[in-house]
């Protein structure tokens, strides 16, 4: 595992063998706890921690300390620990994971473990993968293979030489070490592919990565806006909505004629059925509900029509034959 003071990595490390203290850990004021890389060798599996490169003191012996952690010619699991303040990454935690992962092998993989979240960020964290997706994109030399999210423990806070006991966490931990792809060609990384560290560099990258930390997050907040005002304003769904116009009518329905007589005198009576009722028109529009919760309402549409009648009665005409 490797990260700057304080991300962690330690207390990670001792969690894994289940050994408190074993890779020493708690409050140091002035500089990381690590100070060489130290290793422990646990059913058959090598534990390795190592120091950071944000102490510019040790800065040099850190880098050689991590460079020799890389030349051990095994088969192995490559973590990165980060610990965001106040839901943000430090561009000198980008700056020490670029400076590591420019020293081997593009082929290699790593992971990434967010450390120490409070409750608001990784809730944030969950539901905005693609902002980490974003700045993994646009900030580090090559993105992680995976990436955990681990949350505050208030039973680690301001303790030293202590593994947690949620279950839950330790869990997500050795799932996510457990299930990691391990790095093997074909047996182990050959000592000769692993480049110096260029820790008089550190400087430099750091300055670049704080101005492309910065310009990789007003492009990730310009596209924000962009999508959201897209999104207010296109259509998230649809409405159907009817209406029904009607109009009164009159008109005459079927005729009959039939010879009526009464006595000597006969008459033809022309019979007409009028007919009163309601014209009923049916118009149908589309509305488009926007993201933004307005309504776009659409122009409405002729779909049929019918008749409604309410009244019938018959006319009569008389009239004289003979």
């Amino acid at each position: 595992m490797y990260g700057n003071p304080g991300c962690g990595k330690s207390t990670l490390l001792s969690t894994l063998i289940k050994r408190p203290g074993e890779f020493p850990s708690g409050i140091s004021h002035i500089t990381g706890l690590t100070k060489e890389r130290k290793f422990i060798t646990v059913d058959n599996v090598m534990y390795m921690d190592t120091p950071g490169l944000a102490d510019a003191n040790n800065r040099d012996f850190a880098a050689k300390e991590i460079e020799h952690s890389l030349k051990t010619n095994q088969r192995y699991k490559l973590f990165f620990v980060v610990s965001p303040t106040a839901g943000r990454i430090s561009p000198v935690d980008f700056a020490t994971l670029n400076i590591i992962i420019q020293s081997i092998p593009k082929y290699i993989k790593y992971g990434i473990i967010y450390n120490k979240l409070s409750k608001t960020i990784y809730k944030n964290y969950i539901t905005k993968s693609d902002q980490l997706d974003a700045l993994h994109e646009s900030l580090l030399d090559r993105p992680p293979h995976k990436y955990l999210l681990l949350g505050n423990l208030d039973e680690l806070e301001e303790e030293d030489n202590v593994i947690p006991t949620d279950q839950e966490f330790n869990d997500s931990l050795r799932n996510f070490v457990d299930q990691f792809p391990e790095n093997h060609l074909p047996n182990h990384l050959p000592e000769e592919e692993v480049k110096p560290l260029p820790a008089d560099q550190y400087e430099i990258q750091l300055k670049e990565m704080e101005e492309s930390y910065k310009k990789a997050l007003k492009d990730y907040e310009s596209q924000i806006k962009e999508l959201q005002d897209k999104y207010n304003n296109s259509c998230i769904r649809y409405e159907t909505q009817t209406e029904e116009r009607s109009s009164p009518f009159e008109r005459e329905g079927p005729s009959s004629t039939r010879i009526k007589w009464r006595g000597l005198k006969t008459r033809k009576v022309k019979e007409t059925k009028i007919e009163r009722g309601e014209i009923i028109e049916k118009y149908l529009r589309i509305n488009c509900i926007k993201g933004n919760g307005q309504t776009q309402y659409g122009e409405w549409n002729f779909i049929g029509t019918r008749d409604v009648i309410t009244h019938i009665e018959t006319k009569s005409i008389n009239k004289k034959l003979f």
